[in-house]
């Protein structure tokens, strides 16, 4: 850098005649007369282009240029400085000659034609090319300035780029181990339906034997009934004997204490007597009758095993071993009558109770008033809203699928179909265990849920091992008879538990428990939520405008849609509505390329079944996906940590326009990169930072 400069100073040391010439233009002064500026802009009327600024920075800096014009060194910086300034202008080499020759002839004008000699014309020409040509010695440091800015950026872009590839390459690495751990997840499932089969079908041998039992203890019942109708016989007697006793001390004391109710005495003495002669009679009778029952019982008894006995040595083994069969045969069959009457029973349509009906412990539903908003927006009404819209939109999908023309099904639906299934049985899974292993327990702890409840998820779980099954064994060319069977069945146990749960549990959390309360257990239970997961629940919440309202709602910080939501549902956009969008159009996804993920092009998917999946909100607005009008946008808050394709998106098109497009190859993606730090590298003034 030293010898550059000095190199450059250089270039400008005076010539060995260059004396005369400075004091040519000292003593004439034409540079400092008054009437130079309008004849420099008379003569500037022709030159094309103009460069702004450049007149100026000449008329304020050729005093200066012809004052050190021995010693050039003195103005060389600030020179350079003003002309790296007007390299923004558009100045070049043709247009400092076009101006220089303008300032000559204008100097010539100031002297007049017999006084401008050509001593003047070379001293002055000399000077002004020397001020120009350090203009031009500035205009190089800004484009070299620039050419070293785009070349960082550019650098800076590729770091960028191979940080995204990397990004994906770890994301698909996840995805996959994901896929893994469903797929262990859904063995286990099917190893605890297998053992809970097992525990019924030994649980109904245990009634089996209950009941048997069951019919022993009945038998000494019934002879402990005999012994009590003894015991009361007894009692019987001695209540009239002990009566009796009493009329007599009655009628003894009334003797002593009024001797004119003598007589009376007497006659109740005789009667409570006669009484007395005739219980004792009648408890003389009883035994006696009594006695007689017992041993006519006994004769029957003694007779009817004789005459069992009998018969059963007049039948043969085999007619002995049917006669048990039979009996066992009759037994099973009023067991299996029972089970059925308790798994209807247990399976009875929910109604919500009065709330104090279902206290546990002295607990009291009184904490309603802390809920500020109506039932129908809690997020339990809002995930059973994402799975009836997942339900709907694959109903959709399978009708579209079916062969109605009687072309087979193709290999690309086949693969869609298991997708879109595999993705909404995991939803549903994490839902259920949200409710099994947080909040049922939770519920219990102050309020008595209905055993359906546990018992339903179970079924659930049966149903959609069915639809797996034949989700599984579909294959290029089948029909979907048994997958369109198997997945009716389980959209129809869902919707009905969801109105259940809606009816029953809602209404429960809201009184036994206040509003913090349950926060305090969703903010950590968001936060473990599977992405794709939790993309799922914020797409079918409407448009953004709905979700940040949901968010406020909840008292979740408005930054959390730049940080995570926004980005949860770009990426559950691209894994599950852009395969509903294929199914209901009929169009196979372009192979090797990402989804799309903007508006229009899942138009289809999020139109279907027109909101009717939504829960209407009281006081809200039909659901819907697109922003509400705004006289004027505030500027949104820049979040601390974004997705860069959700950024670079933003850039581009509005936010709820979003799309995602393909780079094709690592040459386009090299131009793409240039192009945008060209653009980031314009001038402050014409891209404002947000």
């Amino acid at each position: 850098l030293f010898f550059a400069e000095r190199v450059e100073i250089l270039r400008y040391l005076p010539g060995a005649d260059d004396d005369d010439k400075f004091c040519v233009m000292t003593e004439s002064a034409a540079h400092l007369s008054p009437t130079l500026t309008a004849s420099f802009e008379s003569n500037l009327a022709a030159v094309e282009p103009k460069v702004d600024g450049l007149a100026a920075a000449m008329l304020a800096q050729l005093p200066a240029a012809v004052k050190h014009f021995l010693e050039p060194s003195a103005i060389l910086k600030d020179a350079r400085a003003r002309g790296k300034s007007l390299a923004a202008a558009g100045l070049t080499q043709d247009s400092l000659d076009a101006y220089a020759a303008a300032m000559l002839s204008a100097l010539a004008d100031v002297l007049g034609e017999d006084a401008f000699t050509a001593a003047h014309a070379e001293a002055y020409g000399k000077c002004v090319r020397n001020l120009c040509d350090m203009y031009r010695l500035g205009a190089e440091d800004a484009q070299k300035a620039e050419r070293e800015i785009k070349a960082a950026a550019i650098e800076a872009a590729k770091a960028k780029l191979a940080a995204e590839k990397l990004a994906a390459t770890e994301a698909a690495a996840k995805a996959e181990a994901d896929a893994v751990a469903i797929e262990e997840a859904k063995t286990a499932a099917i190893a605890a339906a297998a053992a809970k089969r097992q525990a019924e079908k030994e649980a109904a041998q245990a009634a089996l034997a209950a009941a048997k039992a069951a019919a022993d203890e009945a038998a000494r019942m019934a002879q402990a009934a005999i012994d009590a109708a003894d015991a009361a016989e007894k009692a019987a007697v001695a209540e009239l004997t002990e009566k009796a006793d009493a009329d007599k001390a009655a009628a003894v004391e009334a003797k002593k204490a009024k001797e004119a109710e003598a007589k009376a005495a007497e006659v109740a003495k005789r009667e409570a007597e006669k009484a007395a002669a005739v219980a004792a009679k009648a408890c003389e009778l009883a035994n006696k009758k009594r006695k007689e029952e017992d041993a006519r019982r006994a004769k029957e008894r003694e007779a009817a095993a004789k005459k069992a006995a009998k018969d059963k040595s007049k039948k043969t083994p085999a007619e002995l071993q049917e006669e048990e069969a039979a009996k066992l045969e009759r037994l099973a069959k009023a067991l299996e009558e029972q089970a059925r009457r308790e798994y209807e029973a247990a399976r009875a349509p929910l109604t919500l109770q009065p709330l104090e009906s279902y206290a546990v412990d002295g607990a009291v539903p009184d904490k309603g008033s802390t809920w500020q908003y109506p039932a129908e927006s809690d997020g339990w009404f809002r995930i059973h809203n994402t799975i009836r819209a997942e339900m709907t939109k694959l109903a959709a999908a399978l009708d579209s699928c079916a062969p109605k023309t009687g072309e087979p099904l193709p290999a690309w639906k086949v693969n869609a179909i298991k997708s879109y299934w595999s993705l909404h049985a995991a939803l549903v899974h994490a839902h259920h265990a949200h409710e099994d292993d947080i909040f049922y327990p939770l519920l219990a702890t102050r309020c008595s849920l209905p055993p359906k409840l546990d018992i339903v998820h179970g079924d659930v779980l049966e149903l959609i091992e069915a639809v797996d099954a034949a989700a599984d064994a579909l294959e290029p060319g089948a029909d979907l008879v048994r997958l369109v069977s198997a997945f009716d069945a389980y959209k129809t146990s869902m919707e009905a538990h969801f109105a259940e749960e809606e009816a029953v549990c809602v209404p429960l959390m809201r009184a036994y428990f206040g509003f913090e309360e349950i926060a305090a257990v969703m903010a950590p239970m968001m936060k473990k939520m599977d992405p794709l997961v939790m993309g799922a629940f914020v797409h079918h919440q409407g448009s953004k405008d709905r979700f940040m309202k949901f968010m406020k709602q909840e008292k979740i910080p408005a930054v959390a849609w730049y940080a995570e939501f926004k980005s949860m549902r770009t990426k559950y956009r691209a894994a599950q509505e852009a395969v509903a969008q294929a199914l209901l159009t009929g169009v196979e996804p372009a192979q090797g390329k990402p989804a799309k993920t903007g508006k229009k092009d899942l138009a289809v998917a999020m139109s279907c079944g027109s909101g009717a999946w939504a829960v209407p909100i009281p006081g809200h607005a039909p659901l819907s996906f697109d922003e509400p009008e705004k006289a004027e946008k505030e500027p949104e808050p820049v979040p601390a940590v974004e997705d860069e394709r959700e950024k670079g998106e933003d850039t581009a098109v509005p936010e709820e326009e979003t799309t995602e497009k393909p780079v094709e190859a690592e040459n386009a993606e090299a131009e793409a990169i240039e192009v945008a730090v060209v653009e980031e590298a314009a001038p402050a003034a014409e891209k404002e930072t947000p």
